[in-house]
């Protein structure tokens, strides 16, 4: 089984220091969005050295991307692909009560990523094992659901089906959204990359390979 991996950087930043330095990118972006400009109050206020600098202002222009598409965004860590294959809150508010008000109390996240759907299950009262197979995205998911009814493993739920044995066990019901962008196209000038993958077979992973590992499972609803 594999480890999770934070880097010192990434710790740093669920600090309060980082925290506030994160704080201090989206105000001074705000004010002014020079690169330059931004750099320069990170080390003027908080004696921030380069990589540390960099990591605060890519989460500030990150979570304020976020606000632009949604009007809203989490005091979370963030990452390019994560926001962009991320659901509106809208939607998945109105899933998860629904999936509540099914009787669903325990729900397993398959390809949780930084754990937006997770958290939406979360707030409409139930229990989630979320699973990621990426090690960097499970170590965020991990760090954005701390203190929550949520548990994150991290395993490929196509290659590992003993490990998915022990998550079906522990719940009552599954969600499932692949990734539907494709992480090697071309990206926009601003990091976005614009390349929706409208194929089911060219999903990451494959719908075919989720729906296949889970067909026996007769006693599991999916979501």
């Amino acid at each position: 089984r594999r480890v999770l991996f934070r880097s010192e950087i990434v710790d740093w930043l669920i600090t309060p220091h980082g925290q506030n330095a994160i704080e201090v990118a989206v105000r001074t972006r705000k004010q002014n969005a020079d690169p330059l400009a931004l750099a320069a109050a990170l080390d003027r206020e908080l004696g921030l050295p380069a990589p540390y600098r960099a990591a605060a202002s890519l989460q500030a222009d990150l979570r304020q991307r976020l606000i632009d598409r949604w009007g809203e965004a989490p005091e979370w860590l963030l990452t390019r692909d994560g926001i962009e294959q991320a659901t509106h809150p809208a939607v998945r508010r109105w899933r998860s009560e629904m999936l509540k008000r099914l009787g669903v109390q325990r729900i397993a996240d398959l390809g949780c990523g930084l754990g937006f759907e997770s958290d939406s299950f979360l707030d409409a009262g139930m229990g989630v094992r979320a699973v990621e197979r990426d090690v960097e995205t499970a170590a965020v998911a991990v760090l954005n659901l701390r203190g929550r009814d949520a548990r994150v493993d991290l395993f490929d739920v196509v290659e590992d089906s003993q490990a998915l044995d022990v998550v079906l066990s522990d719940v009552d019901a599954v969600f499932i959204d692949p990734a539907r962008r494709d992480v090697m196209a071309a990206r926009s000038i601003d990091g976005r990359s614009g390349n929706r993958v409208t194929s089911p077979s060219d999903w990451s992973p494959r719908s075919e390979e989720h729906t296949s590992e889970l067909q026996s499972r007769e006693t599991i609803s999916y979501a």
